[in-house]
């Protein structure tokens, strides 16, 4: 691990990079985002099926109970309400992680630019893999993240952190991702 707290700073404290230069980056992102264009539309929850309101269960939600569901909470002090919100509940835990190699004597991170929803510039530089277990189990119908496979086998690799961390708290409730970084040789 000694060596591998070395290659962190030593990535860290070089000014221009082997693959890529923060300048480099930086000006991708904002080329990229001047020219991307990103509509938003509001829309009632009625077009958004098969999302929709459970009057059981005071959510909204899918059919299916995948992805998460949209649960309001409510504060009170002293009998008095105080504060309520609307919070995501989403019981699963996800992938953060970021696949590293050391490339010419330099430990570099393998990262994607990506556009969801709640970015505030549109483009940004994420963790390699950033997927909900449903999404990484497909429920959407879709493909699975690319890299995933390094992640669920992990220890073919050297492991560099792995824990399981709370997601922002004011927005989510109990929600936890797997944040892990390896570094891998192929």
């Amino acid at each position: 691990m000694e060596k591998i707290t070395y290659e962190i700073i030593n990535s860290w404290i070089k000014k221009e990079g082997n693959v890529n230069s923060t300048q480099s980056i930086l000006e991708w992102i904002k080329e990229t985002n001047d020219k991307i264009e990103v509509h938003i539309e509001k829309v009632p929850l009625s077009k958004c099926a098969p999302w929709y309101y459970d009057y059981s269960s005071g959510t909204i939600c899918n059919p299916n109970g995948n992805f998460f569901s949209i649960s309001g909470i409510q504060e009170f002090y002293d009998g008095e309400l105080i504060k309520e919100q609307p919070v995501i509940m989403q019981c699963e835990i996800g992938f953060l992680g970021i696949i590293c190699k050391i490339i010419d004597g330099v430990l570099n991170f393998l990262m994607q630019a990506k556009i969801e929803p709640g970015n505030i510039n549109k483009v940004q530089i994420s963790p390699t893999i950033q997927a909900t277990k449903s999404n990484f189990t497909k429920k959407h119908g879709g493909r699975q993240p690319a890299y995933l496979d390094y992640f669920v086998n992990a220890r073919k690799h050297t492991i560099i952190v792995d824990q399981i961390q709370s997601e922002q708290s004011s927005r989510f409730y109990k929600k936890r991702n797997r944040n892990i970084i390896i570094l891998v040789e192929d």
